[in-house]
């Protein structure tokens, strides 16, 4: 007889295979999120190593100023 098929849970994955998930996370929003679910996400997503390659590789938007120049008409009379 075959030996009945073992379940496979999330406790099961390795943190280098949750860290690539984690840095496939689209928003920083969505990664606060992820790790408040457990110790263990929060442990490994609070980790200085998978928050700079987070930022490397989620680049925020360029914070400005967007200033157009105004233009000036010369009226005449």
């Amino acid at each position: 007889m075959a030996d009945a098929p073992t379940r496979t849970s999330i406790d099961d994955f390795t943190d280098d295979l949750l860290e690539l998930v984690f840095l496939h996370v689209p928003s920083p929003t969505s990664l606060v999120r992820a790790a408040a679910v457990c110790k263990p996400w929060r442990r490994l997503i609070a980790d200085a190593r998978f928050l700079r390659r987070f930022h490397m590789l989620h680049r925020p938007a360029v914070a400005g100023y967007h200033f157009n120049k105004p233009r000036f008409c010369k009226w005449e009379n």
